[in-house]
């Protein structure tokens, strides 16, 4: 009698963990299906998004282009109006920003940018916890990539992904870079935002319109190299 007790206890203790687990995977679903399904999700290889960017640090405004080889290469170029431009480049763990080698922080934040481009099949791919509700009442869905990496996606009741944030844990700190998404348009039957707003450690740095994606294109290995 002692062990069927036991059994019954441990299944009643078990059923919260359960429905939490099955909470989660209707959400990762409608979430996939609402994108474009996991097929056509899983079919996009490579990204070139050409637009335009403004800085609110500077006030400039000026051109944006990015490209993106799934898992993790990564290209932002940013051109200003002033003269000044950026360049952002991830190739797998090593990083660059303007040619020169990047270190520490700034590979993870790239890592992080990289990442989220992978949203939302990311959610597919690594276990997602519920980890509560937006003050705008959205879902936060989190993903631990390691190394004291986290992607949070924010689902409204649309299933559409309206935020994401990047959290680096580091020395004793989080670092947060935030994006929100808008202006939702189809590409080859995936959903895409073109319109991005951005913000570092809560505080809005800028956006990004997009003008023209491309889906799959032919990306060359010297395009994540400086």
């Amino acid at each position: 009698m002692r062990g069927r007790a036991v059994l019954v206890l441990l299944a009643f203790l078990t059923l919260p963990a359960i429905a939490w687990a099955d909470e989660v995977s209707t959400l990762v679903d409608k979430v996939v299906a609402a994108y474009g399904g996991r097929q056509k999700l899983a079919a996009i290889r490579t990204l070139h998004e050409t637009g335009q960017i403004s800085s609110l640090r500077t006030g400039q405004t000026g051109s944006l282009e990015r490209w993106f080889a799934t898992p993790d290469r990564l290209r932002i170029d940013m051109r200003y109006a002033n003269g000044e431009a950026e360049s952002r480049i991830l190739h797998k763990t090593v990083a660059y920003r303007n040619g020169t080698p990047a270190q520490g922080p700034l590979v993870a934040a790239t890592q992080l940018q990289a990442a989220r481009f992978r949203l939302p099949l990311l959610l597919t791919e690594r276990p997602a916890k519920l980890t509560g509700t937006s003050p705008e009442g959205w879902t936060l869905l989190a993903v631990d990539l390691g190394d004291g990496m986290t992607v949070e996606a924010q689902i409204d009741a649309n299933a559409m992904i309206r935020r994401s944030r990047g959290l680096l844990a580091m020395g004793g700190q989080v670092m947060e870079f935030a994006t929100d998404y808008d202006d939702f348009r189809k590409v080859d039957g995936v959903l895409i935002a073109h319109r991005e707003g951005h913000a570092a450690m809560g505080m809005a740095t800028g956006e990004s319109r997009l003008d023209k994606v491309e889906v799959n294109p032919a990306l060359g290995d010297a395009v994540f190299k400086p």
